[in-house]
């Protein structure tokens, strides 16, 4: 793919190849809306399986940057990594699709500027 995974990713998909998180909500930066990635999809190397390896495919009909590594999608929203200005420790960004214009464009918003910025931001709802 020629990037570089960040460490503390790695070290997670070690003890949990992907799947349904405890910590699943996060704030984005100056809204007061919780948002929630219920999983992180795991890394598959079996062509039919739905895997970080296919964020080509799942990146092909949306128009937005090939650059990005898909961690969680329901096609309308993304948590992605953010290769496009660097190789290694990626900052995490929160993609949506905005209704709010006549075409429907896709907004970006800075969640975290690492992985290990992000899973410090999880947390769970009692």
């Amino acid at each position: 793919m020629g990037i570089k995974f960040p460490q503390s990713f790695i070290d997670l998909m070690k003890i949990q190849n992907g799947g349904e998180l405890n910590f699943p909500y996060f704030l984005l930066p100056d809204l007061t809306e919780k948002q929630k990635i219920s999983s992180i999809e795991p890394i598959h190397f079996k062509e039919d399986d739905l895997s970080i390896l296919s964020s080509n495919e799942l990146l092909a009909d949306t128009n937005l940057p090939m650059e990005f590594i898909v961690l969680w999608t329901d096609c309308h929203f993304w948590v992605v990594f953010d290769y496009r200005n660097r190789k290694d420790n990626p900052p995490v960004l929160y993609v949506f699709e905005n209704y709010s214009t006549k075409d429907i464009t896709w907004e970006c918003i800075k969640v975290a500027d690492s992985f290990d910025d992000f899973l410090k931001l999880l947390f769970r709802i009692p």
